[in-house]
């Protein structure tokens, strides 16, 4: 008796694999819903990243007499050089050292964390080495004819961009009420200072980092680059086409 229940309650070969047909079916059902819950962390981890990254510029400011950090290359890696060279560097990690979460990265280097976007990293092994975010270095203001470099630039480090040897100092906080659009209306909540960068986007497609540092070839967030703007509030922006 005991061996006939056995059989009885035994599963047959075609109930096993409608069994794993089911689970398989389940299984290609729940990726794509994995897939959108790690984009959606990835991308509420760099919309942090970006709101640390405004409230250190404004501790910092608040500490240096109004004055942003800089003056920065356009493209900033997570990592910066610890050596005594640090009145030189162009990278908005050592000027936010203080306020930011500090790793170590090698002897000599440090890692800014939060200059580390989430969903680049876990694209790329080499992510130490890619530009994450880039900041605005070319914006226009109300009473110039030309562009302004509120972070400053780091010509002494990459002179061909503007054509001149010397460091373009950053500016006062208190100039950022002075951006405009093409239209000359005030412009501080509508552009961006720190955003995603990537080589998709004109703005950052040549943009210059440390040597052998290079951008994303496509955007960390699939349809939006996060950006933190010059009013200092955090917003996605669509990617409808390359500026």
């Amino acid at each position: 008796m005991l061996r006939g229940e056995i059989l009885r309650d035994g599963m047959t070969l075609v109930e096993i694999l409608v069994s794993l047909g089911i689970v398989a079916c389940l299984s290609a059902l729940a990726l794509p819903m994995f897939g959108r819950i790690s984009a959606l962390r990835d991308n509420t981890i760099c919309s942090s990243n970006l709101k640390q990254i405004g409230a250190g510029i404004c501790s910092y400011t608040s500490d240096h007499n109004g004055v942003l950090p800089g003056p920065l290359l356009s493209g900033q890696q997570p990592y910066f050089d610890s050596l005594p060279t640090w009145h030189r560097s162009s990278q908005l990690g050592f000027h936010l050292r203080d306020y930011l979460n500090i790793g170590s990265r090698s002897p000599g280097q440090m890692r800014n964390n939060v200059l580390i976007c989430p969903a680049r990293k876990q694209k790329n092994k080499n992510y130490e080495n890619m530009v994450h975010y880039g900041v605005n270095i070319q914006v226009r203001f109300a009473e110039s004819l030309t562009s302004q470099q509120p972070f400053g630039y780091a010509n002494s480090m990459d002179w061909t961009k503007f054509g001149r040897y010397d460091d373009v100092q950053p500016m006062k906080i208190s100039d950022l009420s002075r951006i405009v659009d093409e239209d000359g209306r005030s412009a501080a909540s509508t552009t961006f200072a720190v955003m995603d960068a990537d080589a998709l986007d004109g703005r950052f497609a040549g943009l210059r980092g440390a040597p052998g540092v290079s951008n994303g070839a496509q955007p960390s967030h699939a349809s939006r680059r996060n950006a933190l703007f010059f009013d200092f509030h955090i917003e996605p922006l669509l990617i409808t086409k390359t500026p």
